[in-house]
């Protein structure tokens, strides 16, 4: 998080975001892990621009803005669950949702990936033999582990400040001031009256 949706998570919701800030980061991720899955496999510009583009990626740059999008709203979200928690000083998450986290976006992110580089193949009947060219699903997962990996920090330094943000704006809970006690007027004993009378000397004539 709410950042960050349906209530399903995949780990307890005080140490990972909910499945739709999960979905959002990992569609941000995919995107970028794509961009440098093919700069890495083909370097040269020209012979990449080429593959691109037999290979079904004309839709590429809503793609990029796509990205960009969902990777703003998944912060957003994650800054919103977590502020509203530090406010309500609920426990926020930890570090150890780091590596929960990253499995899961790791396995998200490489699955859009091998499901998208075959839909583009199979939407412009390009052949799936592409998909094997300068290693491109094994560095394509290799790289989206990374990404991965790097989004489940940042996201978890985003939620560890909106937290603290949250407990700071936190109103302290509301002290009743103690009653006024009014001093208890004690009759002084009898006795110790007379003692007090009697120990006192008119003055000398």
């Amino acid at each position: 998080m709410s950042v960050f949706f349906s209530p399903v998570n995949f780990v307890n919701r005080r140490i990972a975001p909910s499945l739709g800030r999960l979905a959002a980061a990992a569609g941000a991720g995919a995107v970028l892990g794509h961009a440098l899955t093919y700069l890495l496999v083909v370097p040269a510009a020209r012979p990449r621009d080429a593959l691109l583009a037999s290979t079904g990626h004309s839709y590429w740059w809503a793609a990029v803005v796509a990205g960009a999008i969902l990777g703003l709203l998944s912060a957003a979200l994650v800054a919103v669950r977590q502020f509203t928690s530090g406010f309500r000083g609920e426990e926020t998450i930890g570090p150890e949702g780091i590596g929960p986290l990253a499995v899961r976006l790791a396995a998200l992110q490489s699955l859009i990936f091998v499901l998208q580089e075959i839909l583009e193949r199979l939407d412009v009947h390009a052949p799936l033999t592409t998909l094997l060219t300068g290693r491109l699903l094994l560095v394509g997962v290799v790289v989206q582990s990374l990404v991965a990996l790097a989004l489940a920090f940042a996201l978890y330094f985003i939620a560890r400040a909106a937290a603290a943000v949250g407990r700071a704006f936190r109103r302290p809970a509301h002290v009743r001031p103690a009653p006024f006690l009014r001093p208890a007027l004690v009759a002084a004993p009898p006795r110790t009256a007379l003692a007090v009378a009697g120990g006192i000397r008119a003055p000398p004539r």
